[in-house]
C-alpha cells in the first residue's frame, strides 16, 4: 500500500467529471476507500480517471464492460455506491 494519509489533492480534482452522478461515484470511492485500497487499486483508480467520462458511465451502469485490468475498480466503486445506498 503506498504510505499516505492524506488524499492527494490532484486526485479530488480529477474526480470532477462532465457529470455530475459520476463525481459523485468517484469522489465517494476516493474519500472512503483509496488510502486503505491496496496500492494496485489506487493505481487502477489513478488509471480509471483517466478514462473518458462516457465509457466510465457505461461501466458503472453496467452497459459496457470495462478492460480487464479496470474490472476489479469498477466493481469496486460501484460496490461502494451501492453500500452507500443500503445504509440511506
Amino acid at each position: 500500500m503506498i504510505e499516505t494519509t492524506v488524499i492527494p489533492p490532484h486526485l479530488r480534482w480529477r474526480c470532477r467529471r462532465g457529470m455530475r452522478e459520476l463525481d459523485v461515484l468517484l469522489s465517494r470511492w476516493l474519500e472512503s476507500s483509496y488510502l486503505t485500497a491496496s496500492e494496485q487499486s489506487q493505481r487502477d483508480f489513478e488509471a480509471l480517471l483517466g478514462r473518458e467520462d462516457d465509457e466510465v458511465w457505461d461501466w458503472m451502469m453496467g452497459r459496457a464492460q470495462p478492460p480487464q485490468e479496470l474490472t476489479a475498480i469498477v466493481a469496486a466503486v460501484c460496490s461502494q455506491h451501492e453500500s452507500d445506498q443500503s445504509h440511506s
